[in-house]
């Protein structure tokens, strides 16, 4: 394969950059020369920083040797066997400071998903198959015309405060305010970049002085923002504003195609996770939907077995003995801080068996003893290794005994009052008696084995069918998340892990406490509502029109 670069030279908004990449004649393509030109693709790609991108590629295709749904794909005599992908231009701007191979890897996103839903689609047996020839690969890069304007980024004259010195927290998640109420006419555009401090002021502002602090804090962080960018220009400000449009634009797009669902219809983020969630596990699937607890008195069972996280600190005071630090004690116990975090907890819990129905109470025997006997079987089958079918929720009472306390480095959780007068109840390590408590048979079982727990009474079982109805969901969330950290795409990875753990939090909400909230962008239907849904619509008024 050849890699042909041409300069246009015509004027200042033509194209930069031509990248052809092509096959050498009478060459066959095989699935593995296409990914390296994938790959060589991506290496030639690292020409501006800020650029507009239109990618063109083209293949010649032979007839597949398999069956796709048990009928041979056959090409019409008459049509040519060519498949074209075309990705329209898109905007792509590089900060300073950026690490450019990773945008880079962004820019060709599209293009490698375009190649793989090709090969995925025509379902070849044997990956070294020739598929065709491929015509061509054509990148063409140039400068956006706002762009072209601004000074190169990498030699911006910034002051002595650098992104590195500035709070991180600062640049993360903020939009730069905007002076809405005093935009008017072109001039604005080659005006200074920071205005006057009342510009930011908005008429539908209440003027209260927590809100004037908060202008205050925006408006100095923009002159910082704008100091440190170097921007000269209300234009240069604005344009920065509607390229944080775009990324939020690009999430939106995302979401939609991703999940089929437009976000701007949710208030919040968990909100339209977990209809996403229900969308990919129900809609189309030969496996019945997990369905709803029914029952007031195993709802008030399951709730109350909730806990929650817990954090408790046993050694108020640790000094570190370690080789290579200051006062360093070789004849001392070489001590430190280890940091342990598991990666992926929720979204790797959510794929274990987990309940879809909706419960069931277990006959036992009226005597204690009886029920302690009859509790061994169902726990000796618990494998905590298998994919459990039934699982069991036991309401029993239960210790550790004096002898073992010292062994144990962390206690199970329990619900205690111990301050008075006790307000609610809180989170506490604790070895005693647990009374009462919904524990997991699984969890129960590791009590009793490793922690050398005593079952004291059993109140009451409940068992659940299980399966991994949450798995396939979680594991495409997390391959896909992977992938657009690969490709660069930081704010659609990111997003991605909070949908995975946002779907945790809305499992174990307490709906007791939920209100719903409606999205109204029709008046009549907003006024119905409001009129418990008469149909007799008062006079509009002016908060239907912004003022």
């Amino acid at each position: 394969m050849a890699v042909r670069q041409a300069r246009v030279r015509e004027r200042a908004s033509a194209w930069m950059y031509e990248i052809v990449v092509r096959p050498r004649a009478d060459v066959q393509m095989t699935i593995e020369d296409i990914r390296a030109a994938q790959r060589l693709l991506e290496r030639s790609l690292q020409v501006q920083l800020s650029f507009f991108v239109k990618v063109k590629l083209q293949m010649e295709l032979v007839q597949p040797t398999v069956e796709r749904a048990e009928v041979p794909l056959e090409w019409p005599a008459d049509e040519p066997r060519v498949e074209t992908y075309f990705l329209n231009m898109a905007p792509f701007l590089v900060p300073p400071e950026a690490n450019i191979t990773r945008r880079m890897n962004g820019v060709i996103s599209d293009a490698r998903a375009s190649f793989e839903r090709h090969l995925e689609s025509a379902r070849f047996n044997n990956s070294r198959e020739n598929i065709g020839k491929m015509l061509g690969i054509t990148l063409l890069v140039g400068p956006s015309l706002p762009m072209a304007q601004l000074p190169p980024a990498p030699f911006v004259d910034r002051p002595v405060g650098t992104h590195a010195e500035l709070p991180e927290g600062l640049y993360e998640r903020k939009k730069l305010p905007m002076p809405f109420d005093h935009m008017r006419g072109p001039e604005m555009w080659s005006r200074p970049p920071v205005w006057e401090r009342e510009a930011y002021d908005s008429v539908l502002d209440c003027g209260s002085s927590e809100l004037t602090k908060k202008r205050d804090a925006a408006y100095k962080l923009l002159r910082e923002t704008c100091e440190i960018m170097g921007w000269t220009t209300f234009r240069q400000v604005h344009d920065c504003y509607l390229f944080m449009d775009l990324a939020l634009a690009d999430v939106m797009g995302f979401l939609f195609a991703r999940f089929r669902l437009d976000p701007l219809q949710y208030v919040t983020l968990p909100s339209a996770a977990y209809d996403a969630m229900l969308f990919c596990t129900t809609v189309g699937r030969r496996k019945p939907a997990p369905r709803l607890i029914c029952q007031e008195k195993i709802y008030r069972t399951v709730r109350s077995s909730i806990m929650g996280g817990l954090s408790c600190i046993f050694q108020p005071c640790a000094r570190a003995n370690l080789p290579g630090m200051e006062g360093y004690e070789p004849e001392k116990e070489t001590t430190y801080i280890f940091s342990l975090d598991v990666n992926s907890e929720y979204p790797f819990v959510m794929t274990m068996p987990m309940p879809c129905s909706s419960g069931e109470w277990l006959t036992l025997p009226e005597a204690q003893p009886q029920r302690l006997t009859w509790l061994r079987a169902p726990l000796d089958a618990v494998d905590p290794e298998a994919e459990e079918q039934i699982c069991y929720l036991v309401l029993c009472d239960f210790t550790f005994p004096l002898e073992r306390h010292d062994s144990l480095d962390w206690a199970p959780c329990a619900h205690e009052r111990q301050a008075q007068p006790a307000q609610d109840t809180k989170l506490v390590p604790f070895l005693g008696m647990h009374v009462k408590e919904g524990v997991d048979a699984k969890r129960l079982k590791f009590m009793i084995e490793v922690m050398g727990a005593v079952v004291t009474k059993v109140h009451s079982v409940i068992s659940f069918k299980c399966r991994p109805w949450l798995r396939d969901f979680m594991r495409g969330c997390y391959g896909e998340r992977l992938a657009r950290k690969k490709q660069g795409q930081h704010v659609e990875a990111e997003m991605l892990k909070l949908v995975m753990n946002a779907i945790y939090g809305k499992v174990c909400q307490n709906m007791e406490v939920y209100r719903n909230t409606n999205l109204y962008t029709d008046e009549a239907k907003f006024v119905r509502a409001m009129n418990g849904h008469q149909e007799a619509l008062p006079q509009r008024g002016p908060a239907f029109h912004g003022h």
